[in-house]
């Protein structure tokens, strides 16, 4: 699905996951850390609604690993609970050691040292945390959908795309 049709539907019409090779309502959430991590951070299912169920990947580059849970939704959070579930999902990310915790759209993914630069993610980025409890979250169940803007994108490639890190 096209980042333009994705900007004209809402939230929960624009967030989508591949479980088992087929595409289905979900979310991806993804943390940098520094160095080769071994351990899965485990996300915290007990605040998703019940039968919400999740995978972890690992990707890892020569001085950082990313690791990703996708999150499958079987039912979408209230609108009153969303952003509180998105923040403390993230949370989970920098408590477990992470420089930055984030949402993001199948598709817009790019390796350090150009990871949140807008002109390779501009779009795909829906919410952040960082490790100084910085948090944006533009993207409301009920709403129109809304990525972080790309004011947003450069500060944090700024900070973390180029020698990022606390």
């Amino acid at each position: 699905m096209g980042c333009e049709m994705r900007r004209n539907q809402i939230t929960e019409e624009s967030l989508g996951i591949f479980w088992e090779g087929k595409e289905t309502k979900g979310i991806t959430i993804y943390g940098l850390f520094q160095g080769n991590i071994i351990e899965a951070p485990i996300p915290p299912m007990n605040i998703w609604p019940d039968g919400c169920n999740y995978k972890s990947q690992k990707l890892v580059g020569s001085n950082w690993t990313v690791w990703l849970w996708d999150i499958i939704i079987v039912k979408w959070p209230e609108k009153s609970d969303w952003i509180n579930i998105i923040r403390r999902t993230l949370k989970i990310m920098i408590d477990f050691g992470a420089s930055i915790g984030w949402a993001g759209l199948e598709g817009f993914f790019t390796e350090p040292p150009n990871i949140f630069n807008p002109e390779h993610m501009s779009g795909g980025v829906w919410a952040a945390y960082t490790y100084d409890d910085i948090f944006h979250c533009n993207a409301e169940i009920g709403e129109q959908f809304k990525a972080l803007d790309d004011n947003i994108m450069r500060e944090l490639y700024k900070r973390f795309g180029r020698g990022w890190g606390p």
